[in-house]
């Protein structure tokens, strides 16, 4: 493999895919990363279970796209881990989500 094959290997990322600084530990499992490419195969039923889980946990934003309970909400639906994973994440981890899924749908920032 030659110098350009190996730098444009190398500088391929996943989309939708979040890694995390230090492994996370939940249920005894661990965890480097978080795919959220299922955001790419969310329907509108699944952003309107969003709004509904969002209302019913207290969520009072006009935007709520633009919160970090929302984007965690859209997390657990695309990555199809229980909400419940999301709780103990290092604050930077979830910030880290909540960016993405804002990139997801008003582009990159």
């Amino acid at each position: 493999m030659n110098e350009k094959e190996m730098t444009t290997t190398e500088t391929v990322t996943k989309v939708h895919v979040i890694q995390f600084k230090a492994p996370y530990l939940f249920e005894c499992m661990e965890y480097k990363e978080i795919d959220l490419s299922g955001l790419d195969d969310l329907s509108t039923d699944d952003l309107l279970t969003a709004e509904n889980m969002y209302l019913k946990t207290g969520g009072t934003s006009i935007n709520p796209e633009t919160t970090l309970l929302y984007s965690l909400i859209l997390a657990h639906i695309a990555s199809d881990k229980p909400f419940e994973f999301f709780g103990k994440l290092p604050a930077k981890e979830a910030m880290k989500i909540k960016k993405e899924v804002y990139r997801f749908f008003y582009g990159r920032v």
